[in-house]
């Protein structure tokens, strides 16, 4: 089962046409928005592309619009609340799909089982993981061992940087700890790594959640992008500067993964356990 979530902080974007009209017909999908918006044109708009009822609105606190890591863990929750199940792809509504994304969801989604992975974050959209405009991944490795390709017969990108502008959350392997992000936090950077960092720091041996090493797969690339959106919270340098020395003091253990040993062992190990369905 596949369901999507929009999160809506930006009053002049249109989702309707950059999200919700390219997501697979008969999909599950929720948008959030504040609830200031409750009854007015922008929740109309979404009735409006939607003539069939098939979206849900839901609303979370004003107070949250601005504060990514609350807003999420808000969302979060009424997910776990509602017992939600299968993949769920949460998105935010500064994201425009350009290209059918049918097959990068499966594709997605199967890595995401072969590897076991409750979590995934989007890499081709990050900054960091561009060289000259350029989708340039740490390393590339291509399943080309007999005994493995019969199992999973791909090639997958390690990056050294993701982000959430498109998540993805396993509901049938996830607790709320798993998708949590500290909300000490509301500059992205920060939560972000703490959450990399400690969902690594606490993974359990043979587990392919590492620091700096990110997977996709070639089908995630040329399917959406970041737009430039206006109205969003601007930090401040001590803003900025003040979270920096929280998370200092925190003393998370954000030291970068380096072994591509164990990462080919535990990426061959998961395959060889993995039956396709």
């Amino acid at each position: 089962m596949r369901s999507f979530v929009v999160i809506s902080v930006h009053d002049d974007v249109e989702i309707g046409k950059n999200i919700l009209k390219m997501l697979p017909k008969e999909s599950k999908i929720l948008v959030y928005m504040r609830k200031s918006l409750e009854n007015g044109d922008f929740s109309g708009k979404i009735q409006d592309f939607d003539p069939e009822k098939t979206i849900l609105v839901k609303y979370y606190p004003d107070e949250l619009r601005f504060n990514g890591s609350k807003l999420r863990n808000f969302v979060s929750h009424e997910l776990f609340d509602e017992k939600s199940t299968g993949f769920v792809h949460i998105i935010e509504d500064n994201v425009e799909i350009f290209n059918s994304p049918d097959v990068f969801l499966d594709k997605i989604e199967e890595m995401m089982s072969v590897f076991q992975l409750k979590t995934w974050f989007e890499t081709s959209c990050d900054g960091c993981n561009l060289v000259y405009s350029k989708y340039n991944p740490r390393l590339y490795i291509a399943v080309d061992e007999p005994e493995a390709k019969k199992h999973y017969d791909k090639t997958i990108a390690w990056c050294s940087n993701a982000n959430t502008l498109w998540v993805c959350y396993n509901m049938d392997r996830c607790t709320f700890e798993d998708v949590r992000f500290e909300e000490k936090f509301q500059f992205p950077m920060y939560y972000i790594i703490e959450f990399l960092a400690r969902r690594r720091n606490t993974k359990k041996p043979g587990q392919m959640d590492y620091m700096n090493y990110y997977p996709s797969v070639p089908e995630e690339l040329d399917v959406f992008r970041c737009i430039d959106v206006k109205g969003g919270k601007d930090f401040t340098n001590e803003e900025i500067k003040a979270e920096g020395q929280l998370f200092n003091e925190m003393k998370v253990d954000n030291h970068p993964d380096s072994s591509v040993d164990m990462l080919m062992e535990d990426m061959r190990s998961k395959i060889l356990q993995w039956e396709k369905k």
